[in-house]
């Protein structure tokens, strides 16, 4: 037996890692991010019960979330200059390791009946602190460890393992919590932190190219150069960041109408369910497809979250509505990871982080005002009325992207690099085949 496996079929009976989980600091980062996904899809339903089990209500749950999403968007620009100036795999790995102790020190409160709703609000804006920090440096350490013909199936990858945990992790945190006490997901979530980082530090170390550190506000501003010099980028970030404005009346008012439609909570939780369905099933095409033009095929997808929008405005039955959930939660993921593998080819990697903490910030800011403007407009409008409106602009903000030049000439090549090859005068600009640090 032993000559036998010595022989031709030895190589075929070793593990053979799809691309790119072949290339090994890769692979150590999937592992990373699967484990802190595993941990972090437990909190949001645990969350919840420790406001409440904490002496809070609802306006008290909001009051933690607001905190972790004020904090977060702030937090994103010193976390995208950070991700330029310091090791990215050393910033993730302090980002874990606080998170780790910020929910161990969640569970502890919880399990001795200490916790405290000012105690779950200072843990909402230290971790979403964290969060701003890791995923810049993610981001760009990922353009790093990746050559940029395995970018889409890489960030593909990285996204299936969140939608994964997404979709099976509320359900398990239920029963988790069910069984066992809230405090159990928090101690999860701890732990899962704790392995992301000993993954990370597995990792062989890599540095940023030398470059000249200037002050705080002078690296600000080079980002922004980066970003409106491009003018692809900035008007992609103008319509993406009205299409979140756009969506947040969808998860306003979803519920509201299911609660009078669908079968209430039941309903919406099956909705809730075919959108974490939806962005597995996007990032799994995402990983076998992939256009020449990413952007006009990103946004393309991107204009199908207008169905759900739409099939609550028409009263549809509910299957139909969850059947719409699915497909339109699908083509945001592709354009998501269409949008990330672009950025990172086309984005000189020493600005890489402070680019996209700009991207973020903009397209985050939009839902604040989306959430507070659903409610009120319903009330003067109708509900049904301002979906289908918000239907049309989701519909809208990706049309006007495809038709412009700069976003058609981005384009795929045969070996999977991405390149910007303006047309000027009826010719194909020079700049074809040219390196990812051109625009």
């Amino acid at each position: 037996m032993a000559a036998v496996l010595a022989g031709p079929y030895s190589d075929q009976m070793r593990l053979r890692w799809p691309a790119p989980l072949e290339d090994r600091p890769f692979r150590l980062m999937w592992f990373a991010a699967s484990t802190s996904a595993v941990g972090s899809a437990f909190v949001p339903v645990a969350l919840a019960f420790a406001v409440f089990r904490s002496g809070g209500n609802a306006t008290s749950l909001g009051l933690v979330l607001l905190a972790g999403t004020v904090a977060g968007l702030v937090a994103y620009i010193v976390g995208g200059v950070w991700a330029d100036q310091m090791s990215r795999r050393g910033l993730m790995v302090a980002a874990d390791l606080a998170r780790m102790l910020v929910q161990a020190g969640v569970a502890a409160v919880l399990l001795t009946g200490h916790a405290r709703i000012w105690m779950l609000v200072v843990a909402s804006v230290i971790n979403s602190v964290a969060w701003s920090v890791f995923q810049p440096a993610s981001t760009g350490l990922v353009a790093q460890l990746v050559p940029d013909s395995k970018l889409q199936k890489a960030n593909s990858l990285l996204s299936v393992t969140m939608s994964g945990a997404l979709l099976a992790g509320p359900a398990l945190s239920g029963l988790l919590v069910a069984a066992s006490g809230v405090g159990w997901s928090f101690a999860l979530d701890a732990a899962s932190f704790a392995g992301s980082a000993a993954f990370l530090v597995a990792m062989p170390t890599l540095g940023l190219a030398e470059r000249t550190k200037r002050r705080f506000f002078a690296e600000l501003a080079e980002g922004w150069h980066e970003v409106t010099k491009r003018t692809w980028y900035w008007t992609n970030l103008i319509a993406h960041a009205v299409w979140n404005l756009a969506f947040c009346a969808f998860l306003v008012l979803g519920p509201v109408l299911a609660l009078r439609r669908l079968d209430g909570a039941i309903g919406w939780g099956l909705v809730s369910t075919g959108l974490a369905a939806g962005a597995l099933i996007g990032g799994l095409v995402a990983m076998r497809v992939s256009g020449r033009r990413p952007l006009v095929t990103g946004n393309l997808a991107l204009m199908l979250a207008a169905l759900p929008l739409l099939a609550f405005a028409a009263r549809l039955p509910l299957l139909i509505v969850v059947a719409c959930a699915v497909v339109g939660a699908s083509g945001g993921n592709i354009l998501n990871i269409a949008w990330t593998t672009v950025v990172q080819q086309l984005i000189p990697n020493e600005v890489l982080g402070r680019v996209r903490s700009y991207d973020y910030t903009l397209a985050y800011i939009a839902m604040p005002a989306g959430y507070a403007a659903a409610g009120p407009l319903a009330a003067s409008f109708g509900a049904d009325r301002v979906l289908v409106a918000a239907a049309g602009l989701i519909v809208l903000c990706p049309a006007v992207a495809i038709v412009l030049p700069s976003v058609r000439a981005i384009t795929r090549q045969p070996d999977g690099t991405i390149v910007h090859s303006p047309r000027r005068a009826g010719k194909v600009s020079s700049a074809v085949g040219a390196s990812s640090s051109q625009l």
